[in-house]
């Protein structure tokens, strides 16, 4: 009997064990998901930022060209 006691607390322990491991792991996930999406949305932000400013820069040296024609 003892020997079935023994075996109960040693499976809740484990129990807790790969409970304690997978909240570590979805913890670990959810902060890997996190700067994924800050990374994303800084490259994309950078992306836009360039295309705007290549494309103002465009105008306004067209503009020029224009006005010395």
């Amino acid at each position: 009997m003892t020997s079935n006691y023994m075996f109960n607390i040693s499976f809740v322990n484990n129990q807790d064990e790969i409970t304690i491991m997978y909240a570590q792991s979805a913890k670990k996930n959810g902060l890997t998901q996190k700067k994924r999406m800050l990374t994303i949305l800084g490259v994309s932000v950078a992306i836009m930022f360039l295309l705007v400013v290549s494309v103002v820069y465009w105008f306004v040296m067209n503009k020029k060209k224009g006005k010395e024609v």
